[in-house]
């Protein structure tokens, strides 16, 4: 009988110091504009999930999309907060890989909107004068900074590919690219290029909504009862609750909703006309 005690304690100490020693999970996220520091607005929400699951989260900057998709297919990221665009193509990567929150803005709407942006005086006032301009988009597989311009361009029988364009990195660091007079045209969030109006630049087209930034989740990296935990956890975040969470960043403050991927076709039905990049 001591000698099963013996064993049993065995058993114990060494599962508790498994899970004590037990990697954190990779939380992924993206810079979009310059509004303070990414991991201060994201702790809230990794202790809000440390909490109710029992497992520590680390949070993982991303230089871009394609390192974020990159990441979590090779199972270093296991959740991560992004886009539309983003995640089709990560879902075409890795299939398993699931949205299971979208982060409502503070009006409680589940979309968003894109801009062209121009300078107040520039002659360009239709898409057929877009040609041959110079236009700073953000980044490869950005909904606003890539897709957007894109399809625009496509619409009027022209081609991003064909254009003289820069990548900038962050959306306000397109629009400043534009403010500056590096560029003619600058694709960025609309409510970012409303920032910068008081700086000269106006919208010149905006685009219907697209849906707000998801939480992802990966199907094959995360155990099932911890991917199921952190589901209900997010879901759980309260839009009426937002005055609560100010020192949240403003892009997950304001509560969650399930996910219908249905909202992601329109999305999935452009990547499809204009193709990628080279």
């Amino acid at each position: 009988m001591t000698r099963v005690r013996i064993l049993m304690l065995g058993v114990w100490l060494l599962l508790n110091s498994v899970q004590l020693a037990a990697e954190p999970y990779g939380f992924g996220g993206i810079r979009t504009d310059r509004s303070g520091p990414m991991v201060q607005g994201y702790a809230p929400l990794l202790e809000h999930l440390q909490r109710q699951i029992g497992h520590d989260f680390d949070f993982i900057y991303t230089h871009s999309h394609e390192e974020l998709i990159e990441r979590m297919a090779a199972g270093e990221i296991h959740l991560a907060h992004m886009g539309p665009q983003p995640y089709l193509h990560l879902k075409e990567r890795c299939p398993e890989a699931q949205a299971v929150a979208l982060f409502l803005d503070e009006q409680g709407a589940q979309g968003y909107r894109c801009s062209l942006a121009v300078r107040q005086n520039s002659p360009i006032e239709t898409i057929a004068q877009m040609e041959g301009a110079a236009l700073a988009l953000t980044q490869r597989y950005s909904t606003c900074g890539w897709l957007y311009p894109a399809t625009v361009l496509h619409a009027a029988g022209l081609l991003l590919e064909e254009s003289d364009y820069l990548f900038a990195g962050t959306h306000a660091d397109a629009v400043m690219r534009l403010v500056l007079g590096e560029v003619q045209l600058a694709a960025a969030r609309s409510d970012i290029v409303d920032r910068y109006t008081h700086m000269g630049i106006r919208h010149l087209i905006i685009s219907d909504l697209y849906p707000n930034f998801v939480l992802v989740l990966s199907g094959q990296h995360l155990p099932a009862e911890h991917f199921t935990a952190i589901k209900e956890a997010l879901l759980a975040i309260a839009p009426e609750a937002a005055q609560q969470r100010l020192g949240w960043h403003p892009l997950i403050r304001y509560g969650a909703v399930a996910v219908d991927e249905a909202i992601f076709e329109p999305v999935r039905q452009q990547m499809q006309r204009v193709g990628h990049l080279p």
